[in-house]
């Protein structure tokens, strides 16, 4: 892949950004949008993924996050992919190259809201022990294709996993801080890559 004009646009569109805004892990980021796209010369793409059931309260939260920051995310050139219960369709996107980033809901006693960070290798290592509603479904794909992909897994503990639409008051009153923790988090993990 080579760096094109395209790239320079959207550095150059970047530092308009930095200058216009007020959000200080959004600049991290679009500071980083032309790295992004430098890290295709030798990843493929950044993808986050958002899994999880809108119809089972917090287990949705990683959808409700990424529709919530995928602007963001997207002007800095990640590819964002809202997999809801349907992960193999997002699996089959991805390329061995490609750097990923998970979101999914998870359950292993800590606060509602909290927010864990996870190496993807080792999460597919522990297979089980990171307590995310889908590790089934998401690390056996992984296992059974055996993509060495590279990326982490971002779980967001939850309140609540029963039928409805909304989300759990507990996370409701979190939400905007979950996504600020969460964009801070994608922010670190891109500029090590």
């Amino acid at each position: 892949m080579l760096i094109t004009y395209g790239n320079a646009l959207d550095c150059a569109i970047s530092r308009f950004a930095i200058s216009n805004t007020e959000n200080k892990s959004y600049k991290c980021c679009v500071a980083n949008a032309l790295k992004n796209n430098m890290i295709g010369l030798f990843y493929g793409m950044i993808k986050v993924i958002g899994i999880g059931n809108r119809l089972m309260m917090d287990d949705g939260i990683a959808i409700a996050i990424l529709e919530n920051l995928k602007i963001n995310l997207e002007s800095m050139g990640i590819e964002v992919l809202i997999g809801e219960t349907d992960f193999q369709f997002c699996f089959h996107l991805l390329k061995e190259d490609d750097f990923v980033i998970i979101l999914d809901a998870a359950y292993s006693g800590a606060a509602a809201g909290s927010v864990h960070l996870y190496k993807l290798q080792e999460a597919i290592t522990a297979y089980g022990s990171t307590n995310t509603q889908h590790d089934m479904s998401v690390f056996d794909l992984m296992q059974l294709y055996s993509k060495p992909l590279k990326g982490y897994l971002i779980g967001i503990e939850i309140a609540e996993a029963e039928f409805g639409y909304e989300l759990s008051e507990a996370l409701k009153v979190k939400f905007n801080g979950i996504c600020i923790e969460v964009e801070r988090i994608i922010c670190e993990i891109v500029k090590g890559v």
